[in-house]
């Protein structure tokens, strides 16, 4: 997506994101070789996309460039504590209708050379193909660890119980599952966030929660460990924190790092998201 920044001389600065994404800048920046897959539309700020893959050494073999459709586009705003406000515009974007434009050769070579497949809930939201997507993780879960974040977001659904439906049936070919605290407690109720950790990881994944001004935990065995926020000395925004975070547990995790160091790189990464505008330090 292109993300429109306002300024300080009333004028906005445009720059590209959207929650994979930035991860996967994140942690191209950690050093881990990355491949975006997607859909790129046909209007102004494809070059801009494209130019950013190529600046942040990110393969873009499996982006494909739509000739009618174009790319989403949203606006973020923050108040004075850095709290972000979003508005969007990307029904019908290039990305939502990706699972038809992709080569499938391409799409499993691609993926066949990683060690991490990231989806989250905005993927699930957007693409127009569901079931494609679903059948995707099903005949890619036993080549590549499958990596699940929530990202919910309710202007995307009809209901909560909508998103729950189709998540719950991409959850079992998650091996890494970073949810939120926040998505947790609103889809499926502030009593049901440890149960639900706890029910995903059941021996089987490694779950990471993200849970904001309170830090991270993780699920080991069936109990939920803790770690403090780290926070900047200011905040700016919180947009891209979240992602932030994913990048760095993930480079620590394809180094095969304990937990607690992924946490921890993940907690930093956050930080020095926190302190810039934008999903993305450019």
């Amino acid at each position: 997506m292109a993300e429109l920044v306002p300024t300080s001389r009333d004028g906005w600065r445009a720059a590209p994101a959207g929650d994979v994404f930035n991860v996967l800048v994140g942690a191209a920046r950690l050093g881990l070789r990355c491949s975006f897959i997607s859909a790129v539309g046909s209007d102004g700020f494809a070059e801009m996309i494209f130019d950013a893959l190529d600046r942040e050494k990110i393969d873009s073999a499996c982006v494909v460039r739509d000739p009618v459709r174009q790319n989403g586009i949203y606006t973020v705003e923050s108040d004075g504590e850095g709290e972000r406000r979003f508005h969007y515009w990307r029904r019908g974007s290039a990305a939502a209708g990706m699972m038809r434009t992709l080569d499938a050769d391409t799409l499993f070579e691609t993926i066949g050379r990683h060690r991490f497949l990231l989806l989250s809930g905005v993927t699930l939201a957007i693409v127009e193909e569901r079931e494609l997507l679903l059948e995707l993780a099903r005949r890619v879960a036993d080549r590549v660890t499958i990596v699940l974040d929530t990202n919910y977001r309710p202007k995307l659904w009809r209901s909560g119980e909508e998103y729950r439906f189709w998540w719950e049936q991409l959850v079992p070919y998650g091996a890494i599952l970073l949810p939120s605290w926040e998505d947790i407690g609103v889809v499926y109720g502030a009593d049901q966030v440890e149960p639900t950790l706890r029910r995903w990881g059941d021996g089987r994944a490694l779950v990471v929660v993200k849970r904001g001004a309170d830090g991270c935990g993780w699920i080991e065995r069936d109990h939920l460990m803790t770690m403090p926020a780290l926070v900047p000395e200011h905040i700016a925004d919180t947009a891209g924190a979240g992602d932030a975070f994913n990048a760095g547990v993930l480079a620590a995790l394809a180094r095969d790092a304990a937990i607690d160091d992924a946490c921890m790189l993940g907690q930093q990464q956050a930080a020095r998201a926190l302190a810039v505008r934008g999903a993305i330090e450019w």
